[in-house]
């Protein structure tokens, strides 16, 4: 990953720990469901949610970004890269004497297994981000499981210990706002890293504050004093 970029704390710290080999899966939790900054090539300060964040900051370095969660499905940064990811996956597939796949599935047990191939294939420079991860693999007694539940934590187990993930060049972001709803078969791994997003601080939130439009209503304090009394927010 560039290192040019000017980024939130919490971004600064999963790439250096992503570049001195600390981990190639992540678990971020935490503040996940704010907006954070994004100083785009023309210097100009946007404020994005955290997939279209990881988007923006993943695909200055790789070549596949994708992200996934039980709703939405597959989603990918950009158009070209939905091809690049189907021909990565079949190529896997062939080697394994399976067929190419057509459209691309939905459900986890059918879907993680092709990013299994992807994350764990060295010729690829790719990062997925699976979001709202505590649904696929919820905390619970594991005798009160279902099979497919059992069978999404097992993979996902298996790629937090697979050497072909941590010896690429691959990137693998599971998101969940509390880390006590994912499994702690998988956040207690010693091959995951969690990070967590901690609340804006001052100086941040006054920041937003000065770039929001207020031009049809009247401020009843100054941004400072508002940075100040939204702290927790």
């Amino acid at each position: 990953m560039s290192t040019a970029a000017v980024l939130p704390g919490w971004a600064e710290e999963l790439r250096d720990r992503y570049l001195a080999g600390e981990a190639s899966l992540f678990l971020v939790h935490g503040n996940t469901r704010d907006l954070y900054p994004w100083i785009g090539e023309d210097g100009e300060t946007s404020y994005l949610g955290l997939r279209a964040f990881l988007e923006q900051f993943l695909s200055r370095s790789k070549d596949i970004v994708l992200t996934y969660n039980l709703s939405e499905g597959v989603r990918f940064a950009e158009p070209r890269m939905r091809p690049r990811f189907k021909a990565a996956v079949n190529a896997r597939r062939a080697l394994r004497g399976q067929g190419e796949i057509g459209s691309i599935p939905h459900s986890p047990g059918e879907v993680l297994p092709l990013i299994e191939g992807l994350v764990t294939d060295p010729g690829q420079r790719a990062a997925v981000v699976v979001d709202y991860v505590e649904m696929i693999v919820p905390m619970g007694d594991i005798s009160f499981m279902g099979d497919t539940d059992k069978a999404n934590l097992v993979a996902m187990q298996r790629w937090a210990s697979d050497p072909s993930l941590t010896g690429s060049d691959n990137l693998v972001i599971l998101i969940a706002e509390n880390l006590a709803d994912v499994h702690r078969r998988l956040s207690s791994s010693s091959q995951l890293a969690t990070l967590q997003i901690p609340l804006p601080e001052v100086g941040e939130r006054e920041a937003f504050l000065g770039r929001v439009e207020r031009t049809e209503r009247d401020a009843e304090m100054e941004d400072a004093a508002l940075a100040r009394v939204t702290a927790g927010l």
